[in-house]
């Protein structure tokens, strides 16, 4: 095998596996939100064990404030803008005063502050550990992926029009006659 069509395989195995890592990270932010539910990666340990930090939330956002259970994990606005989102366990509804109570699972008080129903984002409906790390590492170095799988493609097909694709060379090469040719053509007689 020449040192080129190993070059080639390489390339195409890193392409590859970018690809795929492409099509997951997609997988993860795209299929959900079709659903109708958004995705957020977990910063803190707040809901450890059941979810670590570094994991993919999905939440639910058909689920409202008034909708959600005691012992449902949802995920809530903390602060001015929809940017700082948090998700924690409800501990305690107050359906008059349009207010919840919420605790991180790992936490041994409840949070501070109550979550008006207006806040509530929706239900957690299930988590992936370690998929919110991939996913913003994905988003963070986009660009860098970017050019490493656009150069990896690149590189890939200038060494493809570079290698030799005739078939009736690798023949000669190895002292079979090209169908087309006798053998006479072959010793150069």
């Amino acid at each position: 095998m020449s040192a080129t069509s190993v070059i080639q395989k390489g390339m195409a195995c890193a392409l590859g596996v970018l690809c795929i890592a492409a099509i997951a990270a997609a997988s993860l932010t795209f299929i959900p939100h079709l659903a109708g539910c958004s995705t957020f990666a977990v910063q803190s340990p707040s809901m450890a064990p059941q979810i670590p930090p570094g994991a993919l939330v999905i939440v639910d956002e058909s689920v409202k404030g008034s909708d959600v259970h005691v012992g449902d994990a949802m995920a809530f606005n903390i602060g001015e803008t929809d940017e700082n989102v948090c998700v924690h366990r409800v501990i305690n509804k107050d359906e008059e005063g349009g207010l919840i109570e919420t605790k991180g699972d790992a936490n041994a008080a409840s949070d501070l502050k109550l979550v008006a129903f207006e806040d509530v984002r929706g239900k957690a409906i299930a988590s992936i550990p370690g998929a919110g790390y991939l996913l913003q590492s994905l988003e963070a170095n986009r660009m860098a992926f970017l050019c490493i799988a656009l150069s990896l493609a690149l590189a890939s097909a200038s060494l493809s029009l570079l290698a030799p694709h005739d078939r009736s060379t690798k023949d000669q090469e190895k002292g079979r006659a090209c169908p087309n040719e006798s053998r006479a053509n072959l010793r150069g007689a």
